[in-house]
């Protein structure tokens, strides 16, 4: 699985992640979710590179298993990941991590699948705007059979 995670330039310069990415080549995207949301707004401020964002906010730093950097343990989804390419794209980098370990909370389980009503994830709309996940749609997948079917080489 392949996660990828847009970082901003503040200045023309990268941010605190995106230099932490480059140099270590690995890191961690921890879901936010409604009951985060004042830690993760503390911790997106514009501290000094030596200034831990996960003490500023109160996060609990939990061990990672396949990567160096420390999952955020309040956190009910963690992907940690470690870096295939990265693209600048105007001021932004946008990170492509190859997911090597997945965590996730049992609370936020319906039958071994991830619910999204009791993961209640924050969703960034830019600059200062969020969005909760809340407004749930649920379609199926129109089965195709025939000659317009994907053949099993066809790429999805």
């Amino acid at each position: 699985m392949v996660l990828a995670v847009s970082v901003s330039s503040r200045d023309g310069a990268p941010k605190d992640t995106g230099r932490n990415i480059l140099e270590t080549r690995e890191f961690v995207v921890n879901l936010v979710t409604e009951d985060l949301l004042e830690k993760m707004n503390v911790a997106s401020g514009d501290y000094a590179p030596d200034v831990s964002e996960f003490d500023e906010a109160g996060l609990t730093r939990a061990p990672s298993d396949g990567v160096a950097p420390p999952r955020i343990a309040e956190s009910p989804v963690n992907f940690e990941c470690r870096l295939l390419q990265h693209l600048v794209v105007a001021d932004n980098t946008v990170f492509f991590g190859e997911v090597v370990r997945l965590h996730v909370a049992d609370s936020v389980l319906t039958a071994g699948r991830v619910d999204a009503r009791k993961l209640k994830a924050i969703g960034r709309l830019g600059s200062s705007q969020y969005c909760r996940t809340q407004d749930i749609l649920e379609m199926r997948r129109p089965k195709i059979e025939g000659p317009k079917a994907a053949r099993p080489t066809d790429a999805r």
